[in-house]
């Protein structure tokens, strides 16, 4: 075979190669190309665009769009239904821990009230606050010279007279002298706090000093929350009998609020059993000045 052969049948072959593509390699505007070609370079730049390395990569450029179900009426209805329900469920159950709460707050205050009154003792001779008994500030030749446990005669009137009350060093805080269920409107020294003290602190005016702490018994009443109701809002303090408050309702039943006690503890009472003891002919934990039959 001469040279003239071998280059005729080299072209030959190499103009088979050119117009034969083979496997996997495709070139648009080829001559040969099939119909089926086009439509697969045509997915191929699909792909391409929407970043993918290959057709299985991209399900948006080989399956048709598929719709989306939404929610039928009486499936919405029944959602509706249910959570109206726990709503119905839940907030009287939320109101309970609500009160709860602020009568929890409202036993922390009168604990913390007491805790004042001891220090304040400690550094006093054993002597605790005066009870701001109206008769011992505004008694001529007679009236306090001091500040009593809540105020100092005779500013009573604004929450910032509480600054001068004896007890106000150890706590430094108005929010412990205000009871978070006492509802406005406030008249008098319930302007400044939500409880009074005891007047036997004093003999109920009798005496122009409190009666030292180991006099007391421990279950000795000394603070309660005053009705906000009444007309007993001119001092710091009160007799027993001039009623405490109904605004704790716990458990179903109306609570006489929270008392403290000589000792630092602190309790919640009915109105029943704070009106046995408050209206007793006898010495009771309320009616309770040291070394007296009765108690007043």
């Amino acid at each position: 075979m001469g040279h003239a052969d071998t280059a005729s049948r080299s072209r030959a072959i190499t103009a088979k190669k050119a117009s034969d593509p083979g496997p996997g390699r495709l070139y648009l505007g080829h001559p040969n190309r099939s119909r089926g070609c086009e439509d697969l370079m045509r997915l191929r730049l699909c792909c391409t665009r929407l970043n993918t390395t290959s057709l299985t990569d991209s399900p948006r450029c080989l399956s048709a769009p598929t719709s989306r179900r939404g929610f039928t009426l009486v499936e919405l209805v029944v959602v509706v239904s249910i959570i109206t329900l726990l709503i119905a469920i839940l907030l009287p159950a939320m109101k309970q821990a609500k009160t709860n709460a602020r009568t929890v707050r409202c036993q922390i205050n009168e604990r913390q009230l007491m805790q004042a009154q001891h220090m304040y003792a400690s550094d006093n001779y054993g002597i605790p606050a005066h009870s701001n008994w109206l008769s011992n500030e505004n008694g001529g030749a007679n009236d306090m010279k001091y500040a009593g446990w809540l105020y100092k005669w005779p500013k009573r009137a604004k929450l910032k007279d509480i600054e001068a009350g004896a007890l106000w060093r150890y706590l430094n805080d108005y929010d412990i002298y205000r009871c978070q269920e006492h509802a406005k409107p406030w008249g008098g020294t319930e302007r400044i706090t939500s409880y009074c003290l005891n007047g036997s602190l004093v003999f109920f005016g009798k005496n122009n000093y409190a009666f030292p702490l180991n006099r007391w018994r421990p279950d000795d009443i000394w603070y309660w929350e005053t009705d906000e109701n009444s007309n007993w809002w001119n001092d710091g303090s009160n007799f027993p009998r001039e009623f405490a408050t109904g605004r704790h309702d716990l458990g179903g039943n109306r609570g006489a609020g929270n008392v403290a006690t000589m000792d630092g503890g602190v309790e919640w009472l009915s109105i029943q059993d704070y009106h046995d003891l408050a209206f007793s002919s006898k010495r009771t934990r309320l009616w309770n000045v040291p070394n007296d039959a009765n108690g007043r």
